[in-house]
C-alpha cells in the first residue's frame, strides 16, 4: 500500500515542530519537487535493495512516522517497529490496516529482542542522530540472524546536503546530526560485511543507502553490485 504525504501530515498532527522535522515530514510533502522527489526516492531504493524477500521477522529501527510498515508488512510475517515517539507509526498502522506490525516504544538499550531472531532491519536515516553510535551497533548485530542484512541509509552532511536541509526547511539546522554516513557505514563495517550500496544524484552525493549482511567469520567490506 502506497503511503501518502496527506497521511504522514495526519500522523504527526499535534507535535511540536522538532519532532516533525526529526521524522523528515517536512522533506516528505516539500513544495519543492525536487526535495520531495529525493526523499521518496531513497525508499523506492531501498525497496529494490531488499528484492523479493520473504522472511520471518523484520525490524524498523527508528520508524518515525512508520513510513516503511506497509512494504515490510508484505515481505515479513512478524514486523517489529521501534521509535521514541510510536504514536506517529500507530496512527498510519490504523490508516493501512496493519496487523502483524508490533510497536514499541523504546529509546534505550538493550534492543529488548532476542539473539540472533530478526532477518532484516532497517535504519533509514536514524543512526547518525544516536549518540552511542557504536553500542547501537553492536545491539543491531546482536539481534540479527547469520546471514540477516541491515539495510541503512543516511546523509553525506557535505555543503550541498546542508543547503538542501536548509531549503527543506528544518528547524534544527547545522548541529542536528551527531555523525555522517561515512561515520555510520564505518562503525556498521566493524562486525557486518557490506554487500550493496547506491549513492542518490551520483557526483552531488547526498545520502548513502548500503545493505550489510552478517555473516560467519566473515568482516570484508568490499561491496558488491
Amino acid at each position: 500500500m502506497q503511503v501518502r504525504p496527506q497521511d504522514l501530515q495526519e500522523v504527526v498532527k499535534g507535535y511540536s515542530d522538532s519532532i516533525v522535522d526529526e521524522m523528515a515530514v517536512p522533506s516528505y510533502t516539500h513544495w519543492n519537487p525536487l526535495i520531495k522527489w529525493l526523499m521518496w526516492k531513497r525508499l523506492a531504493v531501498v525497496q529494490d535493495l531488499c528484492g523479493n524477500l520473504r522472511i520471518g521477522v523484520a525490524v524498523d529501527y527508528g520508524t518515525g512516522t512508520g513510513i516503511m510498515l506497509a512494504f515490510l508488512s508484505q515481505i515479513a510475517n512478524r514486523v517489529v517497529a521501534f521509535d521514541k515517539f510510536i504514536a506517529p507509526a500507530s496512527r498510519l498502522c490504523e490508516l493501512q490496516n496493519l496487523h502483524n506490525v508490533e510497536l514499541k516504544d523504546v529509546d534505550t538499550l538493550p534492543v529488548p529482542l532476542p539473539d540472533e531472531n530478526v532477518d532484516l532491519i532497517l535504519c533509514l536515516d536514524v543512526l547518525e542522530h544516536i549518540q552511542v553510535l557504536q553500542e547501537t551497533v553492536k545491539e543491531l548485530v546482536r539481534v540479527l540472524k547469520p546471514k540477516g542484512r541491515l539495510v541503512v541509509s543516511g546523509p553525506s552532511e557535505n555543503p550541498i546536503y546542508k543547503l538542501g536541509r536548509l531549503l527543506a526547511g528544518f528547524q534544527k539546522r547545522a548541529t542536528y546530526h551527531r555523525w555522517n554516513i561515512d561515520d555510520v557505514n564505518k562503525a556498521l563495517k566493524t562486525h557486518l560485511s557490506l554487500i550493496q550500496q547506491k549513492t542518490l544524484l551520483g557526483p552531488v552525493h547526498l545520502f548513502d543507502i548500503s545493505v550489510f549482511q552478517k555473516l560467519p567469520n566473515d568482516h570484508s567490506s568490499s561491496p558488491r553490485d
